[in-house]
């Protein structure tokens, strides 16, 4: 991670150990590493915090994405700020994250053991190339000239929000107030994805996607697939996410081997916004 404590500008990393997180900082102005403790984060709702011996300092923020920004305490006083952007992570073979599946804990072993493997090895997050502009259109048979918005807000642990509306010259969403308003809002919350896939398995994920706005216009539905023909996460009665579902989803078939070097992305996709996850087959 690339830090900004307070202006002081730096490094920092952590990796899982014992079941727990160990982390440590590198201050560039102070040019030596320093061991973090007492770190967490929460999943689902993306708090994290940490301690720095130096300074008695206490860290507390939340992470969207790629990114971490919070305040914190030093020697008693409060209201600091610091930053922190993710620019690079490496998994290792010989353990699996704390949100993999018992079968990627499994996948792990196998890896390690040099059988062959799909190996999760970075995220990216990509908006929608129309989010926060205004899309004119017209009205059926008429002139009037109609204006359809979309934006995205808030992070896939603490709910990703996506609103679409369509509004007319004045700004005003058509038929505002009524059962019949052309606008919609929904979050989505997901799990991360097991960090080793076997081919043959079927790897599950933990979604939850809701509309939660009323609306008469179609709401966007969660997608998530591991790309190629019927390779859709699917519910237990075997029908698409779609929306207002919590819950688990399966792949729909068993995952394909690969070749060596070979990648292949897991997506979920909530209208043109897509968390997209890489994987890379090992051998």
């Amino acid at each position: 991670w690339s830090v900004n404590f307070n202006n002081y500008k730096g490094k920092m990393e952590f990796c899982p150990e014992n079941g727990k997180w160990a982390g440590r900082l590198y201050l560039d102005a102070h040019g030596k590493w320093e061991t973090l403790k007492n770190i967490s984060c929460n999943s689902q709702t993306g708090a994290v915090s940490f301690y720095r011996d130096a300074g008695n300092q206490t860290y507390t923020g939340t992470i969207k994405d790629r990114d971490m920004s919070g305040t914190f305490t030093s020697s008693g006083t409060s209201g600091y700020k610091w930053t922190a952007t993710l620019t690079s992570f490496t998994t290792t073979a010989s353990s699996s994250s704390s949100s993999s599946s018992s079968s990627s804990s499994s996948a792990a072993s196998s890896s390690s053991s040099g059988q062959q493997v799909w190996h999760q090895k970075s995220y990216r997050y990509e908006p929608w190339a129309e989010d926060r502009k205004e899309r004119s259109t017209y009205q059926t048979g008429t002139t009037s000239v109609l204006i359809d918005y979309c934006e995205a807000e808030g992070g896939k642990y603490t709910g990703f929000r996506v609103s679409v509306k369509r509004m007319g010259a004045d700004h005003k969403i058509i038929y505002a107030g009524t059962a019949n308003a052309l606008a919609s809002t929904t979050s989505t919350v997901i799990t991360e994805p097991p960090e080793y896939i076997r081919p043959g398995e079927r790897p599950s994920l933990t979604v939850s996607h809701k509309v939660i706005s009323s609306t008469s216009w179609g709401a966007n539905s969660l997608y998530v697939h591991f790309p190629g023909t019927n390779y859709a996460f699917k519910k237990p009665d075997g029908n698409s996410i779609g929306t207002n579902y919590e819950g688990k989803v399966t792949l729909e078939r068993e995952a394909p081997a690969g070749s060596k070097g070979q990648t292949r992305e897991l997506v979920y996709s909530i209208g043109g916004y897509r968390f997209i996850y890489t994987y890379e087959w090992l051998e």
